[in-house]
């Protein structure tokens, strides 16, 4: 019965994650007129401040709070310097984001490392 309950949980949990995105990706498409495509590589980016928050001794709960906070200040600043010139073109706005995103994604996996 636990593990039952464990597994519901967790699907439960996931797919609560799935919505989270596709609300932000709709909202985002809806307010701003272009599709953000690196808006997973913020989410990884927010899985990743909780990991090393709590690599580094810190609980869990600690990382899950600040996760918004630092990836929110990094979408400001990256709204600001890159995403905004975008704005006239939505094409480019498409590949722009594309590109931003593999440019975190790499980044991630040169600094921390990758399993894949």
């Amino acid at each position: 019965m636990a593990s039952t309950f464990a597994a519901v949980f967790e699907i439960v949990s996931f797919g609560a994650i799935i919505v989270l995105v596709v609300l932000g990706l709709g909202i985002i498409a809806s307010m701003m007129g272009i599709f953000n495509f690196a808006q997973g590589e913020f989410v990884l980016l927010g899985a990743y401040v909780t990991y090393l928050a709590y690599a580094h001794g810190a609980p869990v709960w600690v990382g899950m709070i600040a996760a918004p906070f630092v990836v929110g200040a990094l979408g400001f600043v990256l709204e600001a310097l890159i995403i905004r010139r975008f704005y006239a073109a939505p094409i480019v706005a498409m590949l722009g984001t594309y590109a931003l995103g593999l440019i975190i994604r790499e980044s991630v996996r040169g600094l921390i490392g990758g399993f894949y």
